[in-house]
């Protein structure tokens, strides 16, 4: 254990190096090994970050996290919806949602179950408790999944959707400022405050710029050359960009289980979760809106069948992981049923021809909901618990306590 614990950082360099290198170099360019190198200092930055801010600040872990799970999806999302604005890369625009429903996908179906398997593994006898706080991150998820459905009848993204994302953003934030505690520095910490902040700041903002740029790099050639060889690119952009942007993030996860900070990665990946779809869909209608004025126009993003289920499928995976964690505790049951789903999909994805997959995704959706509502028919006392973490203080709806 101990050895881990010093020698973690090598593991992490070899595992975002190999991983990185796996799926980079499946796009066959020259420019290959610089987007290697730029995507592993970006992400070996940010966990060096983390580990530090991890052992000093409490609350440093959860947003380097939320970087790490943000920062990949969205600028691929953002980079698309540019390109795909002009009749001449039309054919960008059916993957502008791809890597954001391939993130929902891989962090409920892998990082999570990986997540309690690791925290099973340091403290077998005792189940991940989630906190009270970290229902705001939860209520804030349900009511963007919910909203989702909306955008699925309605197959567009409009500014009016970039506007209500905004505000759920905004609320959720204020709601995190308002219940905040504050973080208690360790004495290192408090003998150089100065340098560690600025030391922190630069090695963060280089680290987002590395990821940011690798990201656009990396989905762009990979929309190009699936496209190019007359493949899925939707599919293949969903399921390359989101394992080679999420797989590393499980090195991070598992240093600060070993350095137990599993309530900081909770609120991370929850929060994480949220703060992908709402950034992604409010930034992607704006950024399409603004392209399209600057041709001569002035368009909302208009979704393709593909995108609509998919989008669907990302909303009801979403709305079934929150009631299956809605008692507040994650098991390795929970772990179990999470994965095989993930594993389910992973194999129909494979399989299921051409035209055949709006009809699989949304029978997959339909899935999801369905249980959830049996879930929370079977198990009333799921509701309770997720009301008495409501971020509304003095407000107890359904309950009749005095």
């Amino acid at each position: 254990m101990e050895y881990v614990k010093r020698w973690w950082s090598h593991g992490l360099a070899l595992t975002v190096a190999t991983v990185s290198a796996v799926v980079m170099f499946s796009v066959e360019s020259p420019d290959a090994v610089v987007v290697v190198v730029t995507f592993t200092l970006g992400f070996g930055g940010l966990a060096y970050l983390a580990y530090r801010a991890g052992r000093s600040l409490a609350i440093g872990t959860s947003f380097v996290l939320i970087g790490l799970i943000v920062i990949p999806d969205l600028v691929a999302g953002a980079t698309l919806a540019w390109h795909g604005a002009d009749q001449d890369f039309v054919r960008y625009r059916s993957d502008v949602l791809a890597g954001s429903t391939g993130a929902v996908r891989t962090i409920i179906g892998l990082v999570w179950p990986l997540f309690i398997v690791f925290v099973w593994a340091t403290r077998p006898k005792s189940p991940m408790v989630l906190s009270k706080s970290d229902g705001t991150a939860m209520w804030f998820l349900l009511l963007t999944a919910l909203y989702m459905f909306s955008i699925y009848l309605k197959s567009f993204i409009s500014i009016l959707d970039t506007v209500i994302f905004v505000f759920l953003l905004a609320a959720f934030f204020w709601s995190i400022y308002r219940t905040r505690t504050p973080d208690q520095p360790d004495d290192s910490l408090r003998t150089n405050t100065s340098r560690y902040l600025m030391t922190a700041t630069i090695v963060g903002v280089l680290a987002v710029v590395a990821i940011a740029i690798s990201s656009n790099w990396f989905v762009v050639n990979l929309s190009d050359a699936v496209y190019s060889s007359s493949g899925d690119s939707f599919k293949t952009v969903q399921w390359w960009f989101s394992l080679g942007s999420k797989v590393p993030i499980l090195v991070v996860v598992w240093v600060m289980v070993q350095h137990a900070r599993s309530g900081q990665v909770v609120t991370g990946l929850l929060t994480g979760h949220f703060v992908l779809i709402a950034t992604t869909l409010a930034v992607i209608p704006m950024l399409y809106l603004v392209r399209t004025a600057a041709l001569g126009g002035a368009n909302s993003f208009v979704l393709d069948d593909s995108q609509r289920t998919e989008l669907l499928l990302a909303a009801a995976q979403s709305v079934f992981f929150v009631v299956l964690l809605a008692r507040m505790v994650a098991t390795l049951k929970t772990a179990v049923a999470l994965f095989v789903l993930f594993l389910v999909q992973l194999v129909l994805s494979a399989v299921q021809p051409g035209g055949q997959v709006t009809l699989v995704q949304t029978l997959l959706a339909g899935g999801y909901i369905g249980s959830a509502l049996l879930i929370m028919l079977a198990d009333r006392s799921r509701l309770h618990v997720m009301l008495d973490a409501l971020p509304t203080q003095g407000i107890k709806l359904l309950r009749k306590d005095k």
